[in-house]
């Protein structure tokens, strides 16, 4: 080994494996009586020591139940899955204290279920979409990620013949592995 260019501590990768518990607040209109939903997530970023961002991808997915008048008192569940990649720039000027910008591509699935009178009738879409998103983590004992992020994303569906979007404003608690 060359001594001074690299030594045995020198980190040749770094990474994060993150869940994600929170809300998803879609659009009002679209979603009533459904629009805030709770939300879990994965995520996981990784790069190299030499990499200015990190590649990011992640899973999300919300529900929420709830009752609406369409011709009479009816159940209502609506439900969305975003698989998500991109790019995610973390500033690692603390040790312990890490801030981040994201954002990338989605494929969102949303889904809106009603039952009446013991039927139910649901209809879902899979559309592309993007999103962006912002936080901080801290680490604890140099493996222990705690933080929040807030994230948005936006997706086209449509559902029962109406356009809507699948995408929405995202808050959640991180809590993850940092290696």
């Amino acid at each position: 080994m060359v001594t001074g260019i690299v030594s045995a501590e020198t980190p040749w990768d770094t990474g994060n494996v993150n869940i994600v518990l929170g809300q998803k607040s879609l659009n009002r209109n679209d979603w009533k009586p459904v629009g805030h939903q709770f939300e879990v997530g994965f995520e996981g970023d990784y790069r190299q020591i030499n990499w200015p961002v990190n590649i990011v991808v992640g899973f999300t997915q919300s529900r929420d139940t709830g009752t609406a008048t369409i011709h009479g008192k009816v159940d209502v569940t609506g439900s969305t899955m975003e698989y998500l990649i991109g790019i995610k720039k973390i500033w690692d000027n603390s040790q312990d204290i890490h801030p981040f910008i994201s954002g990338g591509a989605s494929m969102i699935t949303a889904k809106f279920a009603v039952m009446h009178l013991g039927k139910t009738e649901s209809d879902n879409d899979t559309v592309p979409g993007y999103w962006i998103g912002t936080g901080a983590y801290w680490t604890v004992s140099k493996t222990v990620n705690i933080g929040a992020e807030i994230k948005y994303s936006s997706a086209r569906v449509t559902l029962f013949g109406e356009r809507g979007d699948a995408g929405g404003a995202h808050y959640g608690v991180i809590m993850g592995y940092h290696y």
